[in-house]
């Protein structure tokens, strides 16, 4: 080919290059035009019951005395005040519309009432649904979404209801309450979060769909892009409150260490944040729009910047600090922007999510071997939920992944030459991971099956193993040195009446008793904890997501066909390594809490959770995978039957348990 024929070639290309170009443009103009008016359809739709009521029918209606019927309250002529050890408010409604229900009242507790509906259903047959209201302790009004025809309303509490077990620093008894109003509420309800989720959702099909070329072949860009966004919708659904494990804790120390080298004056309510009281309990999360723009209307009226009354020294750097670098930035700069107090909160939360989506999408990008299998460990519910949490389990996950995919793929891919800067970027991802963790240190192990024929001689072999040990051994100490040289301070109380010195002492005179133990508990719980509910289904406070045997059988099935056509997989052998390493780290995990959380001398193991496995479930499940299931189809197709399926069961999960719950 001559010159001007390459010429020529060339400047066809970029015409065609040009043509595609605006053809994906058109598309995605086109698109968001549909999307827009999609979303408006949805609005619109939602509020049909509203748009078909007669005029009378509409705005805040307040339900007349002559329909309500009390026991156990006294007319105070301002409202019903509660006299006796139990209560109920009959309202009768006879058969009106109820979109939402709305009861207001004076209380500083945490308001929990029975509440008893008669409605008719679809078919015009009167049924009775039964729920418990749990009020946050900083609003003042109840909105619970009804949308039926209701007969009557029947509102019950008494004191057990009103007595919240584990708060014990007020005297709940001591406060009086005062139901001061009930409404029926029917109005035009532009939904915020409803828009943003339908908008949002409808955007990534349509971004992945024009450009699925690129991301058929790169699983972990799609994994970052549905990783984002589901995330982002997550956030929008969270209160600025404790939702997750400990997260009062987690933020305290996120936000210590976003001080550093100094200290901030603040509100006296705004410490209220690092505890778990009545303002933050997270057993009473909006359950309605209005409960949840009244929770972010008190806290950022009441923790606002130039607040006096007590003061937060940063933190200096521990064990746990790699945990809470991302969310500290974050944090900081929310400051500097002078972002309203539930915008940063929910900032520093998005610095955590931030972080784990780009490790994860490196991890995957990196393993050779198990991209579809990582990618939907990172996108399960409970995965993705820490990792939009205050909480150093996201970093765990993610920065061991990262130093797993890099060993293995020294491990697997033997014609590459080893590489020392992977080899310690590897041991430094897995040391950042497994700091706040050092029950997972067994994981770096691992390292030992670089094959010995990859080093250039027998004392570079011999120096990277070495190095592996020692840092196994380091990690390893920083776990159990300190249970060793000060017992008395390292239990949780959480536990109940710990003792780590009396334990040990059971464990070292008593090891086949306790070894009975170990295997007794991991026998009864690990099932559930590596392919049920407990690993992939739990929202810490909130709940549990949907479509459990959907997950496990789909989880099955990617482990079981990940090696189909697969040319770099492990051997018998180091499958067999891989599955020792995991149990080791099973039975650490087990330990510390049997030492730390559990009661001396008992036969239960208290305080396991199934989220400390998810970093033990890349090996596991790269065990347990085969080459012998064949499927007939491209690795782009794969790509996206994965992702979609685990794409369904996030997006499913924030409609139905976040904005259904939680936000209309």
């Amino acid at each position: 080919m001559d010159k001007s024929e390459r010429v020529t070639v060339g400047i066809f290309r970029r015409m065609a290059y040009k043509i595609e170009h605006l053809k994906r443009w058109k598309k995605l103009s086109i698109g968001l035009f549909l999307i827009v008016l999609f979303t408006i359809c949805i609005e619109v739709g939602s509020n049909l019951s509203y748009i078909r009521l007669k005029g009378n029918e509409k705005g805040m209606l307040q339900i007349s005395e002559e329909d309500i019927d009390v026991t156990g309250f006294s007319n105070t002529g301002e409202g019903y005040r509660f006299t006796e050890n139990s209560g109920t408010i009959h309202l009768d409604l006879q058969g009106r519309y109820v979109d939402k229900f709305v009861y207001t009242y004076h209380y500083e507790g945490l308001l929990d009432m029975k509440v008893r509906i008669q409605y008719h259903n679809e078919f015009g047959k009167a049924e009775q649904k039964e729920l418990i209201d749990k009020n946050s302790a900083v609003i003042r009004q109840s909105v619970i979404n009804i949308r039926r025809n209701v007969d009557w309303i029947e509102l019950y509490t008494d004191t057990s209801l009103l007595l919240e077990d584990g708060v014990s620093y007020i005297d709940l008894s001591s406060l009086e309450l005062d139901i001061t109003g009930f409404y029926v509420k029917n109005v035009f309800n532009w939904n915020p979060y409803r828009i943003v989720i339908v908008f949002l959702i409808c955007l990534l099909i349509l971004f992945i769909s024009v450009y699925h070329g690129f991301f058929g072949k790169k699983i972990e860009y799609l994994f970052l892009t549905v990783g984002l966004a589901g995330g982002i919708l997550m956030l929008l659904c969270f209160p600025a409150t404790k939702v997750g494990w400990d997260e009062e804790i987690h933020f305290r120390r996120a936000y210590e260490l976003s001080l550093y080298p100094g200290g901030e004056e603040v509100s006296s309510d705004f410490v209220n944040l690092f505890n778990c009281g009545i303002e933050t309990w997270p057993l009473n999360l909006p359950s309605s729009l209005e409960e949840r723009q009244e929770i972010d209307k008190y806290f950022n009226d009441v923790c606002a910047e130039g607040g006096t009354g007590a003061v937060i020294q940063s933190s200096g750097v521990d064990i746990y600090t790699t945990g809470y670098i991302a969310p500290a930035l974050f944090l900081k700069a929310g400051r500097f922007l002078h972002m309203p107090f539930t915008v940063l909160y929910q900032f520093g939360r998005f610095g955590g999510l931030l972080l784990y989506c780009l490790i994860m999408c490196l991890a995957i990008r990196i393993i050779p071997t198990g991209k579809r299998i990582l990618t939907v460990i990172a996108l399960m519910p409970t995965p993705m939920f820490l990792a939009c949490c205050y909480s150093y389990d996201s970093v765990v996950i993610a920065f061991i992944s990262l130093g797993l995919s890099l060993l293995l793929r020294e491990i697997i891919e033997k014609d590459r030459r080893f590489s020392w800067t992977d080899y310690f970027v590897a041991l430094a991802c897995l040391v950042w991971g497994i700091l706040p963790k050092a029950v997972y240190a067994p994981l770096v192990l691992i390292g030992l099956l670089i094959s010995g024929s990859k080093f250039e001689n027998k004392r570079q072999k011999w120096l990277m193993r070495a190095g592996v040990v020692f840092i196994f051994l380091a990690l390893l100490a920083s776990f159990v040195l300190p249970s060793l040289m000060s017992p008395s301070n390292f239990g949780d109380t959480r536990g109940g009446d710990v003792n780590v010195a009396l334990q040990m002492r059971y464990v070292l005179t008593q090891p086949f008793s306790y070894i009975k133990i170990l295997f007794q508990n991991i026998w009864r719980r690990l099932p559930s904890c590596l392919m049920g509910a407990e690993a992939f289904l739990i929202l810490g406070h909130w709940g549990i997501a949907g479509f459990g045997t959907v997950s496990i059988v789909y989880t099955c099935i990617v482990i079981l066909t990940e090696g189909s056509g697969d040319k770099k997989i492990l051997s018998g052998k180091q499958k067999f390594f891989l599955f020792l390493i995991a149990a080791a780290s099973v039975s650490l995990i087990w330990t510390a809490f049997y030492l730390t959380f559990t009661v001396p001398g008992s036969s239960y193991i208290s305080g396991v959770q199934g989220r400390y496995f998810v970093p033990l479930l890349l090996p596991l499940f790269l065990a347990a995978g085969n080459k012998k299931i064949r499927i007939s189809c491209s690795d782009s197709v794969r790509n996206f039957v994965v992702i979609s399926i685990s794409a369904f069961l996030l997006f499913a999960m924030i409609w139905t348990q976040m904005l259904g719950m939680r936000c209309l």
